[in-house]
């Protein structure tokens, strides 16, 4: 009797799990990368979207449905302040310029967004910046506004000491900029400075406690409104495999 409809279902679900588990787990994964709705995910979408600069090492965050891009690096000695912004909820597929840019052209500065009532308030520190074709750790800041109806301005700070690479995130009413590195690529320092700053009083300050290990180019998330997770990264040589606690009830 010829097998029915649900017959041949199960019967090609069989076959392909037996050609899966012939070829390995390397079969799978390439599965998985072929097959976008493997998990109902949704399918890629594969929409080309320009920036309005080339760049690379950029300081990326996102304001609502806005998306930015701050500063970076246009080739091997040159750098760049442009700030592009794209609403993801429009249909353009083009980045357009924000009216302001970054008041030192920088790359691998960190970006932390806080959006309160609609209103943004990000926070650019740090990065390498360039002079006669010399890198070196920048301690500029540019703490951006960014309204509910997408309009840009812009203050500036400074970070206690130069710092390239660092650790940044939000928790709570704080923002934290940890390690990184100072100096040139010639005589890099690592740095456990942690500049904390109160987006209700507007002010900066230096946590008496420094981060440690020292390190830079880690990751840095906030679990909660008064602490934040300073993991991996890397001290000149050495790479970290260490988390570090730190708890903001005192700053």
């Amino acid at each position: 009797m010829a097998p029915d409809g649900k017959g041949l279902l199960l019967l090609g679900r069989f076959s392909l799990l037996c050609f899966l588990a012939s070829v390995g787990p390397l079969a799978v994964s390439s599965q998985r990368v072929c097959e976008p709705n493997f998990y109902n995910n949704p399918r890629w979408d594969l929409t080309t979207y320009s920036l309005s600069v080339a760049r690379a090492d950029v300081a990326e965050f996102k304001v609502g449905e806005r998306i930015f891009y701050a500063g970076g690096r246009t080739s091997n000695t040159a750098v760049t302040g442009v700030i592009d912004v794209l609403d993801s909820s429009s249909s353009s597929n083009t980045f357009q310029q924000v009216p302001v840019g970054l008041a030192t052209a920088r790359y691998n500065a960190r970006a932390v967004a806080n959006v309160t009532a609609g209103v943004g308030t990000v926070v650019i520190a740090g990065g390498t910046a360039e002079s006669a074709g010399v890198s070196y750790a920048s301690s500029a800041v540019d703490v951006l506004t960014v309204s509910s109806g997408g309009a840009v301005s812009s203050a500036t700070a400074a970070l206690s000491s130069n710092r390239t690479l660092i650790l940044a995130a939000n928790a709570g009413k704080y923002m934290l900029f940890g390690g990184g590195l100072s100096g040139t690529p010639a005589s890099y320092v690592a740095h456990g400075t942690v500049d904390v700053y109160d987006m209700e009083a507007k002010t900066w300050s230096v946590s008496p406690s420094a981060l440690w290990p020292t390190r830079y180019n880690g990751v840095a998330v906030a679990i909660d409104a008064e602490t934040v997770l300073f993991a991996g990264g890397g001290n000149l040589g050495a790479v970290h495999r260490a988390c570090s606690v730190y708890r903001l009830t005192n700053p």
